[in-house]
């Protein structure tokens, strides 16, 4: 597996652990750059094309920590 998708299964964790442990600085800091940090994982050149399914897989999951 490629090491910019665990990236995002780890982010995924952050954000679980952060929110049981009330640690909110931390998914505010995913929820401020997750734009960028999926570009990195899944740029837009192709180069992280495989990456795209993880990324939108994670980015749903990701949604529930980062509501507003």
């Amino acid at each position: 597996m490629n090491n910019r998708a665990n990236v995002m299964y780890f982010l995924e964790q952050l954000c679980d652990v952060a929110v049981r442990e009330h640690a909110n600085q931390y998914v505010n800091m995913i929820r401020r750059d997750i734009l960028r940090i999926i570009n990195a994982v899944a740029p837009v050149d192709g180069s992280g094309a495989a990456n795209v399914k993880v990324a939108r897989h994670v980015n749903q999951s990701l949604s529930a920590y980062c509501r507003d």
